[in-house]
């Protein structure tokens, strides 16, 4: 889409693939990045690098959000979840001015620290003129863009000091979990030249290039290594811009644990003997389709008895109930969701807060917290059982249809009989280990 709206883009990369990236640059530099920047002197053409880097930049809209973006806010700084307005600003989403993912580099703290710390706003604890916090407090927004509203590519401004390309953290999230990789490395020498390196970021021993515009034809482009000093190819150069695209959606949202090597879990409290369950609770949390999902279903919109009751040794609980229980396991899974996208998070509200939800939760269930339970028995009864309420079972469930046809005999006559049997396989399934290997 992105390409179809920019005919320029469009043109440069027919000509990348016809083999004539010379004239695919040619053009783009003079049509889009310094069209005010070029003297001729009969078939000479003399450009004129000087200048800010975001004036040069040829595709603004790989760098524009497509789509809008959001705050959720956070606890009242003076009376945390005790404030009359916590319910309402628990369910405020505010639209996000930003436009572009555009930060400063921050030498005391870490580039996913930086973009857990973005600028987002502020404001006085208040719902309107008649509906103010009695102690004044206020709330910090923070960012949940949904993959779709960000833009394909983030930019890291100023200079950091990475030595080497396997210094820079090859893949960051923007909160929540839309996940970024490293794209390319922009270079400046004293504000007149750019150089830029086009990262292979999913393969470390992969073909990194380093492009200088200023050499002869035949030394543009040159292969490095990751573990080679910058110096070495750019002495007296400083990074000017980390530039990291977007992830495709298909690979993004696979469920890989990725995302907790990046951004800090909150672990929730044990009642007693419930660590089966909170268990449980953090896998389904990462596995981020299904949180999302769970997240995002509309209770008021839905019929409770739509869920199938479950009958068995260790839980018992009619539709009314898994209905009710699903409640308080979404706030679990939002109250998770932002602990990890709060700037400076209070562990101790925190930790408090999933405390008392995990009681309704386990209250409401009618479970005795003092009474452990089969983990893979409470997963495929329980868990499942809200998969496919939701309609998401497509995402962990296969489903192989065989189809069988009888071969008839050359001198048998009549209709060849069909079968077809389907076997359904849960692919998130927790499996007990067969102890009878190891005894």
């Amino acid at each position: 889409m992105v390409v179809n709206k920019d005919p320029l883009l469009l043109e440069a990369l027919n000509n990348i693939r016809k083999g004539n990236s010379a004239k695919a640059r040619h053009d783009l530099m003079i049509g889009r990045s310094v069209p005010v920047k070029v003297e001729k002197e009969g078939n000479i053409e003399r450009w004129n690098c000087w200048g800010q880097l975001d004036e040069t930049k040829p595709y603004p809209e790989l760098f524009r959000s497509p789509g809008k973006m959001h705050l959720i806010w956070g606890h009242c700084s003076k009376m945390g979840e005790n404030c009359p307005l916590h319910e309402f600003f628990q369910k405020k989403r505010t639209d996000w001015k930003r436009k572009t993912l555009r930060f400063p580099a921050n030498r005391n703290a870490t580039i996913q620290e930086t973009l857990l710390k973005c600028d987002a706003p502020s404001k006085p604890c208040r719902r309107d003129k008649d509906n103010l916090c009695p102690e004044n407090g206020t709330r910090q927004g923070y960012p949940v863009s949904s993959y779709s509203s960000c833009p394909w590519m983030m930019t890291i401004r100023g200079d950091y000091p990475f030595r080497t390309l396997n210094d820079i953290p090859k893949e960051v999230i923007f909160p929540p979990d839309t996940q970024y990789y490293l794209a390319s490395v922009i270079l400046i020498f004293n504000g007149l030249h750019f150089k830029g390196i086009s990262v292979d970021a999913k393969n470390a021993h992969g073909k990194h290039l380093l492009y200088d515009g200023m050499n002869a034809p035949e030394d543009r482009i040159q292969m490095i290594k990751a573990d080679d000093p910058i110096s070495k190819y750019a002495d007296k150069y400083t990074i000017s811009e980390l530039w990291y695209v977007k992830v495709d959606r298909s690979s993004a949202e696979k469920g890989s644990a990725s995302p907790s090597t990046t951004l800090k879990p909150v672990g929730i409290p044990n009642l007693a003997n419930t660590c089966y369950f909170t268990t449980l609770v953090q896998i389904l949390f990462w596995v981020i389709p299904l949180r999302k999902s769970l997240i995002a279903v509309e209770l008021s919109n839905r019929d409770g008895k739509e869920i199938q009751p479950i009958i068995s040794e260790t839980l018992e609980a009619d539709s009314d109930i898994l209905f009710d229980a699903l409640g308080f396991l979404k706030e679990l899974l939002l109250t998770l969701q932002t602990a990890i996208v709060e700037k400076k998070p209070n562990l101790k509200i925190i930790m408090k807060n999933l405390r008392d939800i995990m009681k309704n939760l386990v209250k409401c269930l009618g479970l005795d917290p003092k009474e452990n339970q089969c983990i893979n028995e409470f997963w495929n009864t329980l868990f499942h059982n809200y998969f496919e309420f939701i309609g998401v079972s497509h995402l962990y469930r296969l489903q192989v249809t065989t189809f069988y046809l009888e071969v008839l005999d050359h001198n048998k006559t009549g209709t060849a009989r069909e079968k077809k049997e389907a076997l359904s396989q849960n692919l998130l399934s927790i499996l007990p280990v067969d102890i009878q290997k190891y005894v």
